[in-house]
């Protein structure tokens, strides 16, 4: 194995050294749009302010990488922030050994989750009382430039009891913003406005070739189909069942699922075709189905690589045997997700059997609840939980990490299906 150096916009797997020097405020998040709103906070401070260390935990992802930036700054800070999309399952050592350090080394430590649910299993690793630390969060929940200043203006306070900080500001949820201005009219905004810039389409890259002004666009970013894929496989499995899922993206190069489904026998229907933004978008309508086993293979796996897990749950439903191959890049996701669909569905009680490219499934089998271990992996964790909707008694999943992807799934969940899977 042998040490890579770290380059900006790189998510490593093999040891990283971000060859950064001690400092005396450490944040790290996986958000480079608020680390760069941090680093223009600090650049505002100006000389004289504590000074400041930045690294996305995605170049850390290797243990071997944690332990060199542990070593060369976490170890020497006077306070740490990490903030976690997908709590501590989704980066279990990094949260394990700064927290640890910071513990050992009487360093405050804030672990702050993500997104803008509270997490209780992350704020437990935090050393710093749970006030500044819900403080600290805010500023990032609703981020912004006054409220990137007052994060290390208050960070700078916890440090020596000196700086000036206000409380954490929402920005304007709907209306009329601009930057510098904040809440404004439109013709306010008008004033500002730049548009009609040449864009032009090089290869597979997009280039502004010169500034030019720009035209407003008012469109509606349709729904993954990835989200959408959990429900499709619930409602064609279930044995009552129709759901409808609106305003779905069904671009050719990602509705690889639905062609599978069809191929099953699957009652899938696309209604109110339409355009939004340039890319086809339908409500997708589901119903309880008799599925029949396919061979999925060649084309059809670039076009449904994260629905293939779900693939294996149909399997179980099908008549005959449903067969994934050809998909080995399933086992370098967040997972090895060859090995642990196979799993948790072998612990429902499927017939299911790996290979080195994909699995087969051969059914119908009837499921049964467990207890389950998504290890961090928001596709297991969502697989976990719909087939723990389709199965006879109570399933458990723990560290599902659906929220770096849905972030209301187990609200959604919930509400279509009320006996589901539990999931922590």
């Amino acid at each position: 194995m042998h040490l890579l150096a770290a380059k900006p916009g790189i998510v490593a797997d093999e040891p990283v050294d971000l060859g950064q020097t001690r400092g005396d405020i450490a944040v790290l998040s996986a958000a480079d749009t608020e680390l760069a709103a941090l680093a223009a906070a600090q650049a505002r401070r100006g000389n004289g302010a504590p000074s400041l260390r930045l690294a996305n935990l995605l170049q850390l992802r290797h243990p071997m990488s944690v332990d060199l930036y542990v070593d060369a700054v976490v170890e020497h800070a006077r306070l740490v922030a990490v903030r976690l999309l997908g709590g501590v399952a989704y980066w279990p050592y990094g949260i394990e050994r700064i927290a640890t350090a910071c513990r050992d080394r009487g360093i405050p430590f804030a672990a702050l989750p993500g997104d803008d649910q509270p997490d209780p299993e992350l704020a437990r690793h935090s050393t710093v009382g749970a006030d500044r630390a819900h403080r600290l969060w805010q500023y990032l929940v609703h981020g912004g430039p006054a409220n990137a200043d007052n994060f290390l203006a208050y960070a700078a306070y916890l440090l020596d009891g000196e700086a000036d900080w206000a409380e954490p500001a929402p920005l304007l949820t709907a209306g009329l913003y601009w930057p510098g201005v904040g809440t404004s009219d439109m013709p306010g905004v008008q004033a500002s406005w730049a548009m009609g810039a040449p864009v032009a389409r090089e290869g597979r890259a997009i280039a502004v070739r010169r500034p030019g002004r720009l035209r407003p666009l008012d469109l509606r970013v349709p729904g993954d189909i990835s989200s959408a894929a959990p429900w499709l496989a619930l409602a064609v499995c279930h044995p009552d069942a129709e759901i409808r899922l609106e305003g779905v993206g069904v671009n050719p190069t990602r509705t690889g699922l639905l062609d599978i489904l069809r191929r099953m026998g699957a009652d899938v229907e696309l209604l109110e075709e339409r355009e939004s933004g340039g890319e086809p978008v339908a409500d997708i309508v589901a119903r309880s189905s008799s599925l029949r086993g396919v061979t999925v293979e060649g084309g059809d796996v670039p076009r449904a690589i994260d629905e293939l897990p779900l693939v294996a749950l149909l399997g179980c439903f099908a008549e005959g045997e449903t067969v994934v191959r050809e998909a080995a890049e399933l086992r370098v996701k967040e997972s090895d997700r060859v090995e642990a669909s196979a799993a948790m569905l072998a612990d429902m009680g499927a017939d299911i059997e790996t290979a080195p490219d994909g699995f087969v499934a051969r059914g119908p089998r009837e499921l049964h609840g467990a207890h389950l271990d998504a290890a961090g992996d928001h596709r297991m964790g969502m697989l976990g939980a719909v087939a723990g909707a389709l199965a006879d008694g109570e399933t458990h999943v723990e560290r599902d990490a659906v929220s770096v992807s849905y972030p209301d799934f187990r609200e959604a969940l919930a509400a279509a299906a009320p006996g589901a899977a539990r999931l922590a």
